[in-house]
């Protein structure tokens, strides 16, 4: 007695294992790198979040520090943050952070072409160079 619901037809075809398998395996490769990027993410974030925790704490240094090297990696706030810093340096900070101007201009890059985290533009005060005079 067959004890399957369906007809004779259906119930006969069985896929191969290894063609299982390779579904899978395709599957898995196919979504291992969203993984990795959500992973990755996590830990810039983890990373900003300290960065902001120097900030707080007023270790200027540590805070751009790390806020440049996020920004190197692509992580658009920290992008911001860093740009932000090394507009107003000597002036909210007391002392002056070193940024070679290519730098610069890919934090720009990234943070005008980034839409995938929210950035419709780019504010003009990461845009423009020192002012001259008082603020």
């Amino acid at each position: 007695m067959n004890s399957c619901p369906r007809s004779e037809v259906q119930c006969r075809w069985n896929p191969p294992r290894f063609l299982f398998r390779a579904l899978l395996a395709g599957a898995f490769v196919m979504l291992a790198p969203a993984a990795a990027f959500a992973d990755d993410q996590a830990a810039q974030d983890t990373r900003f979040e300290e960065a902001l925790h120097e900030h707080e704490r007023c270790h200027w240094g540590a805070a751009f520090d790390a806020l440049s090297t996020l920004a190197d990696e692509g992580h658009l706030p920290s992008a911001q943050m860093a740009l932000l810093m090394a507009r107003f340096d000597t002036r909210l900070y007391a002392t002056r952070f070193a940024v070679v101007e290519a730098r610069k201009q890919r934090w720009l890059t990234a943070a005008a072409v980034d839409g995938t985290r929210g950035a419709a533009s780019v504010p003009a005060a990461m845009a423009a160079g020192p002012r001259s005079g008082r603020p």
